[in-house]
């Protein structure tokens, strides 16, 4: 029926309606089409959308196994918008999975040129990757210098456990100390409550305990994905929003550090 309305007065309903449902259907080439037929009619870059399909179908090929066509898939997602960070997140996860960890790092490291907020969703596998190469070391300096630069709660949590593991619980504390005084937040409490559990004396750890508990409590909610355009909030990040169908409107942020975002 929506096919027939494109060649009618109704074609821009149309093809919108055509895209909700290749999209339910996961038909991401013909959303692809519909969407360029839309940029056409309307002027209006459909871009982003464009590009995110691409990654859908790089996703799919990437889970059958099939490196090459999702290669593919992310160079047009790229040529689409170059600018799409998540393109980059894929490309390196590519890599990492056919053991290329340097190619994967410098996939993630371009993020930085991209939309530097989104390097927080891949702290952990930066981190994982130079481990593999035998540069921890390295991989978690490069972590620090992101958190100094560009505050984020996900970066802070893999940089504390990293430093935990290779430097010790002080070391841990400290580094979650000096975050915190520069952006103090409740859910940077409650990490640095839980690293001072660590280096806590004995006697007073019930005490610690008690607080860190309530705070934890309580910062659950905070601790949320929040999506701009419908406010619908989630556990996990979503490139696609469940709730209003929007395209990268969650930003790779705390429900509590986009409260505080000015």
């Amino acid at each position: 029926m929506f096919l027939k309305l494109k060649d009618s007065p109704h074609r821009a309903r149309a093809l919108r309606s055509l895209i909700d449902i290749y999209q339910q259907e996961k038909d991401w080439m013909k959303a692809i089409g519909a969407a360029l037929e839309v940029e056409r009619d309307s002027g209006q870059s459909a871009q982003k959308e464009i590009a995110h399909y691409y990654c859908e179908l790089a996703v799919s090929e990437a889970t059958h196994s099939r490196p090459d066509g999702a290669k593919r898939h992310l160079e047009s997602a790229l040529a689409a918008h170059r600018k799409c960070a998540r393109a980059n997140i894929v490309l390196g996860d590519v890599l990492a999975a056919s053991g290329d960890h340097e190619g994967a790092i410098a996939a993630w490291k371009g993020i930085e040129q991209q939309n530097p907020a989104y390097l927080s969703l891949v702290a952990r596998r930066l981190l994982d990757s130079h481990r593999s190469l035998g540069r921890a070391e390295e991989g978690l300096t490069l972590l620090r210098g992101y958190l100094a630069s560009l505050p984020s709660l996900d970066m802070l949590d893999v940089a504390f456990q990293s430093t935990l593991d290779s430097e010790g619980a002080d070391a841990a504390y400290k580094l979650v100390k000096d975050e915190l005084r520069r952006n103090p937040t409740l859910l940077g409490l409650d990490k640095l409550l839980e690293a001072q559990l660590l280096v806590a004396p004995a006697e007073r750890r019930q005490e610690l305990e008690l607080v860190r508990n309530l705070v934890h409590n309580h910062t659950r909610r905070l601790a949320r994905y929040l999506c701009e355009n419908c406010g619908f909030k989630a556990r996990q990040f979503y490139w696609h929003c469940p709730a209003c169908g929007g395209w990268e409107t969650y930003p790779p942020k705390r429900s509590e550090e986009s409260d505080l975002a000015p």
